[in-house]
């Protein structure tokens, strides 16, 4: 009984060892191989990459790897998960134990003792109160396992959606950068009109404020990126530093997940919904576990039946025997009890099918917002970008050839910024847009895995 009881060994934070650790995430380190084995031990609901895409930057599963192992949110819900699957552990096999002593030491005779030890009869068997407190243990159990996969399904989506941002950012950066080279093959051209008379000082000011105005949106567009990529580490679990050679190589490619372009099943579909979302399953265990709470109350009013031996010396030998007592709860405070857990079992009944509600109506939403950017928005900003980028192409040409185009240039290249970023705004609004519905639409591996992991339906 107390083999397991020896002190833990006390630890203390190593700044040193631990900016370490934060370095060599991204490298085959054993802190890596520690951390990628606490999350194997994970129960999930969709296929945990292997070591190796881990390790190499090259495998595709790369980034999902290190999400589901290094993104904050899942590190924490794993660590509360084994907690509570640890107390779920202990309240199964603990049968709690009371050891009574009573001494008198009476002046006109020998002194008296007595021992007894006791135990709940019916906690043997899973029954009486000790039954209900594990039926408590194992529902919170379970309710932290809902939480980690919820966090992992977030956690997956929002490292996609920042890579997504991140790779829009730079390719808006590309596309100023190449309007601010094409302007600068015409530079010297303007000189020499402006040196011969053929173009005004208010027409070379022109053509030089609206290349300023562009360098000034690069500016501000590389800020923004700084943003991104840092937001894109954090998500991921990663230095700055990797996350931008990462993105730089391969993160065009490479996905946490892959979001549908169009939804393979009605969004409107409350019980598909119902039985795929991490985060519903884990409203319907918040209610299983309000009601083992009320079960819980509801067998305070059986007796606590508690047995044991006990010994006892009263100044001549010491003689055994048994205890037997009964601990009986107070009806009215037990029932006052039970009705308090009845409102919150209640109120976590109301919480799943507001919850329920919610997320059906931004699903809704969602899919109604990725078919209005592809089928609508982005086909419209392709059509305004190619006449924008005609025109540019045009004046350029004319320019090249005419001595009395200057504002007609000027005003090709204002006009050219605005349609081309716009297009690359849409291209991300969609993948937005399939990133959310990815979300919210949940896993289709989320019931079969629940039944296989515990033998019940979901919420049970």
């Amino acid at each position: 009984m107390f083999a397991g009881c020896s002190l833990p060994a006390p630890q203390a934070i190593e700044p040193a060892a631990l900016v370490r650790a934060v370095e060599l995430r991204a490298d085959d380190s054993s802190a890596l191989r520690e951390a990628f084995a606490s999350a194997l031990s994970t129960p999930l609901p969709f296929e945990l990459p292997p070591l190796q895409a881990l390790t190499d930057p090259a495998d595709p599963r790369h980034l999902r790897a290190h999400v589901l192992v290094h993104a904050p949110a899942v590190r924490e819900a794993r660590h509360m998960w084994l907690a509570a699957a640890e107390a779920d552990v202990w309240a199964a096999a603990v049968a709690p134990l009371e050891l009574g002593a009573e001494f008198e030491d009476p002046p006109d005779s020998k002194r008296e003792w007595e021992f007894a030890l006791t135990f709940e009869l019916l906690g043997l068997f899973g029954a009486g109160r000790a039954g209900a407190e594990r039926a408590i243990a194992t529902a919170e159990q379970r309710r932290a396992l809902a939480s980690l996969w919820e966090a992992a399904w977030s956690a997956l989506h929002e490292a996609e959606r920042a890579r997504v941002r991140t790779l829009t950012s730079r390719e808006r950066i590309a596309a100023l950068r190449g309007l601010v080279e094409a302007a600068d093959l015409d530079r010297r051209r303007i000189e020499i009109l402006a040196e011969q008379g053929y173009a005004r000082p208010d027409q070379v000011a022109w053509a030089a404020g609206v290349r300023a105005e562009i360098e000034d949106r690069l500016v501000h567009e590389r800020i923004e990126l700084a943003h991104r990529e840092a937001e894109f580490a954090s998500a991921v679990g990663w230095t700055i530093g990797h996350a931008r050679e990462w993105i730089a190589n391969r993160g065009l490619v490479q996905r946490a997940i892959e979001a549908p372009q169009s939804l393979a099943s009605d969004p409107a579909d409350m019980r598909a919904l119902l039985d795929a979302h991490p985060a519903l399953l884990g409203e319907r265990l918040e209610f299983a576990l309000a009601e083992a709470r009320v079960q819980a109350a509801a067998r305070e009013y059986l007796p606590a039946l508690r047995v044991g031996p006990r010994l006892k010396d009263t100044g001549a030998d010491p003689f055994g025997g048994g205890l037997l007592s009964f601990e009986l709860g107070w009806p009215p405070a037990v029932r006052a009890r039970i009705r308090v857990l009845e409102h919150e079992r209640e109120g976590a009944r109301e919480r799943l099918e507001d919850r329920l509600l919610s997320m059906h109506n931004q699903l809704v939403a969602s899919a109604e917002r990725l078919r209005l950017e592809r089928d609508e928005a982005l086909p419209r900003a392709r059509t305004v970008d190619a006449g924008a980028a005609a025109m540019w192409t045009t004046a350029r040409e004319r320019f090249a050839n005419a001595t009395d185009v200057l504002e007609e240039w000027s005003f090709a290249l204002e006009h050219r910024v605005d349609p081309l970023l716009e297009l690359i705004d849409v291209r991300e609004h969609v993948e937005l847009a399939a990133l959310d519905c990815s979300e919210q639409l949940g896993s289709t591996d989320v019931a079969g895995q629940w039944l296989a992991l515990t033998g019940r339906e979901q919420g049970e």
